[in-house]
């Protein structure tokens, strides 16, 4: 049976200075992650890659942080390939939101990839953000696409679908960050 492995997590803060018009301030976890099972080919190391693992307003990020620490407990996440108790991920998870990194823009960029039907997609056309359509896996979706000077209008556009888990945090963006 396989887990996911989480190798590293980097948190990033996102503030007025890098969305302007943001009032409350957002953070980005980005995790270095793969499944225990999956192989980069010709390498005998294990696939891995970065995606956004948690990301809104601090309370939400902790709420996102509970939900993948009940995967702990059941060893369907195994952080560094180590078993680790729930109290344990979310103490990790509260400890990067104290020492965020402020280069967020050459790191990290936003925007939503959902099903072609998804509300959040009539409401980001009604806003004036840009819409790619695309085909994966035989099903329509969309890309939501953003300009950094945009974010606060993304995160007001976000915020229900992240508050009632409608998007997952790996849909709302990108990271580009070195791997181990």
């Amino acid at each position: 049976m396989s887990y996911r492995i989480e190798y590293q997590w980097i948190c990033f803060a996102i503030d007025g200075d890098h969305a302007p018009g943001l009032i409350t301030p957002r953070w980005v976890v980005a995790i270095e992650g793969g499944d225990s099972n999956l192989y980069a080919a010709g390498t005998r190391g294990r696939a891995r890659d970065w995606s956004l693992g948690m990301i809104g307003t601090s309370e939400q990020v902790l709420t996102q942080a509970v939900r993948s620490a009940a995967a702990c407990e059941s060893g369907q996440l195994k952080p560094r390939g180590q078993r680790c108790t729930p109290e344990a991920y979310i103490h990790r998870i509260r400890r990067l939101l104290t020492r965020p990194r402020r280069d967020t823009l050459s790191c990290i960029a936003l925007g939503a990839q959902v099903l072609a039907g998804h509300p959040l997609v009539a409401s980001a056309a009604d806003q004036g953000f840009e819409l790619c359509p695309f085909s994966q896996y035989g099903q329509d979706r969309v890309k939501v696409l953003v300009r950094p000077e945009r974010w606060a209008a993304f995160f007001d556009l976000v915020d229900d679908a992240i508050e009632s888990g409608s998007v997952m945090p790996w849909q709302l963006g990108e990271a580009w960050l070195p791997r181990s």
